[in-house]
C-alpha cells in the first residue's frame, strides 16, 4: 500500500496522541487540516489494508491480574508445525517466532497466574513430547513502548520507561470496560458513545473512566499498533544479553533510552540459558539493527549478547483479557 504524508502524520497522531474525548476524529481532523470525514476513510483504508493491527486500549497484564512469560523451545525442523499448532491453541498464547537459535521457537504466555502459565507449559511438553523448554518470566521491565514514527521527524518511537506496578484492584465496572475497550473502537463520528451503550453509560462517564484508568496505568496506552512490516520496519531481533549482576539496573536503563528499543526486560536464568537481559531491536533492515546492538555495547560495556531474528511468524493476536468470565 503506497502511503502519503497524510497518512503518516495520520499514523503518528493515533500511536501517539488519540484523543480521549466525545468527538476524537475532529480533533486528530483539526490537527491535519482535513475533513473529519477523510480521517475516517484514511483510517478504515489502513486498516483493510493491514497496516493499523488493532485501535483502541493496550492494557497492562500485571495491573489485570494476569502474569506472563517468554518461553523457548528446541524444536526439530520437522516437527515446527505440529508443535506450533499445540502451542497455538491456547488463547493465552499472543506471539510465537522461530528463532535463529538452537532454541528456535519462542512463545509469549499469559493467564491468570503463575501456576497458570506452569500448568500451559506442563501440558505443552506432555503433548508434543518436546522437554527441551525454557520458562523466562521478566524480573523487572526497563521499558515497554511499540510505537513506530511514520514521519519525516524519526523513525521509531519516543522514549518511555515503564512503571513497575502491581495488579490493580478494578470496581465490575472497570471489569466490563476492559471486556469491551479492549476490542477495536468504531471507526464513527462518536465512537465512545456506541461503546458507551453498550455499557449501558453515557460518552462522557466512560471517557472519564478511561483517563483514570489511563492515569493509574490500567490502561498502558490508548491508541494505534501498526504491522510493524507493513510500514517498512521489516528486521526485529531479540537482542539476549548477559550482563553482571551489578550492572543490571544501569544497563537496562541506558538500553531503554534507545529509540530502536521497544521492549526491555530483565528475565530469569535456566542451567542452559544464560542471558538475563532482553532488548527487541527495530530496524528497516539487518544492518540497522546490528549496528543499534553495538551502539548499545559501546554505551553500557557489555558485549557478551546474541541477535535472534524473528524469522517465520508463528502467530501474532491480542490477548483478551476476563473471557472466563
Amino acid at each position: 500500500m503506497q502511503i502519503d504524508n497524510i497518512d503518516k502524520k495520520l499514523l503518528d497522531i493515533i500511536q501517539n496522541q488519540f484523543p480521549l474525548n466525545a468527538e476524537p476524529y475532529i480533533d486528530i481532523a483539526s490537527l491535519l487540516d482535513i475533513p473529519e470525514e477523510d480521517v475516517i476513510t484514511r483510517l478504515k483504508k489502513l486498516k483493510d489494508e493491514k497496516v493499523i493491527r488493532r485501535m483502541g486500549a493496550i492494557f497492562d497484564s500485571k495491573q489485570l491480574g494476569y502474569s506472563s512469560s517468554l518461553c523457548a523451545m528446541k524444536v526439530p525442523s520437522h516437527q515446527v508445525d505440529e508443535v506450533a499448532k499445540i502451542i497455538n491453541e491456547y488463547s493465552g498464547v499472543t506471539h510465537n517466532y522461530l528463532r535463529d537459535n538452537e532454541y528456535n521457537m519462542w512463545f509469549t504466555i499469559t493467564a491468570r497466574s503463575q501456576s497458570g502459565i506452569y500448568d500451559i507449559i506442563s501440558e505443552i511438553k506432555d503433548k508434543s513430547g518436546i522437554q527441551s523448554l525454557i520458562n523466562l518470566p521478566a524480573v523487572q521491565t526497563f521499558k515497554i513502548e511499540v510505537k513506530f514514527s511514520m514521519s519525516d521527524e524519526g523513525n521509531f518511537s519516543a522514549t518511555k520507561n515503564a512503571r513497575q506496578i502491581s495488579q490493580a484492584t478494578l470496581t465490575e465496572y472497570e471489569r466490563e470496560i476492559v471486556k469491551i475497550i479492549q476490542k477495536d473502537i468504531p471507526l464513527c463520528h462518536s465512537p465512545f458513545k456506541a461503546i458507551a451503550s453498550e455499557l449501558g453509560t453515557e460518552d462522557a462517564d466512560l471517557i472519564s473512566k478511561l483517563k483514570e484508568m489511563n492515569d493509574h496505568g490500567i490502561i498502558r496506552r490508548f491508541g494505534a499498533i501498526l504491522r510493524h512490516r507493513s510500514v517498512g520496519i521489516s528486521a526485529n531481533a531479540m537482542g539476549v544479553w548477559c550482563v553482571p549482576e551489578e550492572k543490571i539496573e544501569r544497563s537496562g536503563a541506558v538500553m531503554a533510552t534507545f529509540s530502536q528499543v521497544s521492549h526491555c526486560y530483565q528475565r530469569v536464568t535456566s542451567p542452559d540459558w544464560r542471558y538475563n537481559v532482553y532488548t527487541m531491536i527495530h530496524g528497516k533492515t539487518t544492518s540497522d539493527c546490528e549496528q543499534v546492538a553495538r551502539d548499545i555495547s559501546q554505551r553500557t560495556g557489555i558485549t557478551d549478547c546474541q541477535l535472534l531474528y524473528s524469522g517465520r511468524e508463528l502467530k501474532k493476536s491480542t490477548m483478551i483479557y476476563f473471557t472466563e468470565e
